[in-house]
């Protein structure tokens, strides 16, 4: 009977033990108005005008959502985020579009052209842009008029390149996804709707 106690004790230790030292996962999923914030359906064509006042098309051509790992904290423990990428090609040689959305509010734009560009966007839970950090500067309108139409809850992102005073901009809403791009002062190519 004794050989018996002694079993269950060191069994019921031996759980207790390597539970003490199970590995945790955190998964942080995209929020409900994440999926939201990339307007773009796969498939669709959406149209835009160059600097040279052509038109062009830019069709969806890849709309994934997938887990990447973040972080591996102490004592094992994992963080995953989930991503979302979206990719727009043009029918023009000019101008091709990445667009990521992540689990923390956040929207990473990439314009492939003669220069690569890169742009960040901040969003609340409800959908409500904000400039957070000095990663992130630039400013929110209500409303902005874009080649005489009336776009609402705009965002605009600045980035700046190694070069100083080359400033680059990205207007942005959720409901129309990218409205206008600049380089130096130059606009590269704005929604034509």
């Amino acid at each position: 009977m004794k050989p018996n106690i002694l079993m269950i004790i060191l069994c019921l230790l031996s759980v207790f033990v390597s539970s003490c030292f199970e590995r945790k996962t955190i998964r942080l999923e995209l929020w409900d108005v994440s999926k939201q914030m990339i307007p773009y359906e796969i498939g669709k064509n959406y149209r835009f005008i160059d600097l040279f006042d052509q038109s062009f098309v830019m069709t969806v051509t890849e709309d994934t959502t997938y887990w990447e790992v973040m972080d591996e904290y102490s004592g094992g423990h994992f963080s995953w985020q989930q991503l979302r990428d979206v990719k727009l090609q043009s029918n023009s040689s000019n101008f091709d579009v990445g667009l990521q959305i992540n689990s923390g509010g956040g929207i990473w734009v990439t314009i492939y052209s003669h220069a690569t560009l890169h742009f960040s966007l901040n969003y609340d839970k409800k959908g409500n842009f904000y400039i957070a950090d000095y990663y992130n500067y630039g400013d929110i309108y209500d409303s902005l008029d874009i080649n005489g139409k009336t776009y609402y809850d705009v965002a605009e992102s600045i980035s700046t390149s190694i070069y100083v005073g080359v400033k680059r901009a990205l207007l942005y809403n959720k409901t129309y996804g990218i409205l206008q791009v600049s380089d130096e002062g130059e606009t590269l190519f704005t929604i034509n709707n």
